[in-house]
């Protein structure tokens, strides 16, 4: 009894067929973990709803996650958006805003980051048509452009150097 042989007609795998199979994995990861648990449970028990003056709430009033309690909209710097707005909504004349993804994290990440992380609620922009047509309504699309056009100028870089 010896040492197995290795024989010479077993399969290689080269890095490019192991990124291929881990970008696979990460799409299998975030699909699961986004549609796996498109879910909120809701008990409303109204009588355990804090009190809530008008008075105090500078931006007006919204309804909690499950429509089950008031709460205050929020203000400016205030967190907001999130799954299912868990992070709250903002007040009227404001929006929620996210920041862009760094442009070193892996677009599978930034999705992640567009769908779950909280926004801040800034004063709202006018809108024009082009941001509608461009993708400006899509959570993160023109970030994610954005990014993609970066990663491309940096590989041009590359290759030129």
């Amino acid at each position: 009894m010896g040492l197995p042989q290795i024989k010479s007609t077993e399969i290689t795998i080269s890095i490019s067929h192991l990124r291929i199979i881990s970008d696979f994995l990460k799409l299998f990861l975030y699909i699961d973990c986004v549609f796996g648990s498109w879910a909120v449970t809701c008990q409303c028990e109204h009588a355990k709803c804090p009190p809530l003056e008008e008075e105090a709430c500078p931006k007006g009033i919204t309804q909690d996650i499950c429509g089950c309690c008031k709460v205050c909209a929020g203000d400016v710097g205030e967190e907001c958006g999130g799954p299912w707005g868990i992070f709250g909504t903002c007040g009227e004349g404001l929006e929620c805003h996210q920041d862009t993804c760094p442009t070193d994290v892996d677009d599978a990440e930034c999705y992640l980051y567009y769908l779950t992380d909280p926004g801040k609620c800034i004063e709202a922009r006018r809108r024009t048509i082009l941001d509608f047509l461009g993708g400006a309504d899509i959570r993160g699309g023109s970030e994610m452009k954005e990014r993609r056009r970066l990663k491309v100028l940096r590989q041009l870089n590359v290759i030129k150097k």
